[in-house]
């Protein structure tokens, strides 16, 4: 996430507070009406910075695909190209499997200098 992400995240997390802070003391006023429009704001907000939240990790995923930072939001595609490319990364032998991906069997074609 970068630094814009970042503030607004923090705004979203603040505006919460308040918001819920609003809503239980209009509970201790019996203003119900009041209590359920905090109430429903404060979700609202919840799900803003959880958009953001989600925004910054699509485009860590993306940076990480791409080998380098990208600004702007991951498509959808994007992370699907993330995962075609991992898939393709992996070997079949049985030995780097059960070395978490730091050795290859003999016989495997992917070992460097076949």
């Amino acid at each position: 996430m970068n630094g814009p992400g970042r503030v607004l995240t923090t705004a979203y997390a603040a505006a919460f507070c308040f918001l819920i802070h609003c809503g239980l003391t209009s509970i201790d006023h019996r203003a119900w009406a009041y209590t359920i429009a905090f109430n429903v704001a404060a979700l609202v907000v919840a799900l803003a910075a959880y958009r953001e939240w989600e925004r910054g990790a699509d485009a860590r995923a993306a940076a990480v695909y791409n080998g380098r930072p990208r600004s702007g939001v991951a498509r959808r595609g994007d992370i699907r190209a993330i995962l075609r490319a991992e898939r393709h990364a992996a070997c079949l032998c049985d030995h780097w499997w059960l070395t978490f991906g730091t050795r290859h069997d003999r016989t495997c074609p992917r070992v460097s200098g076949r």
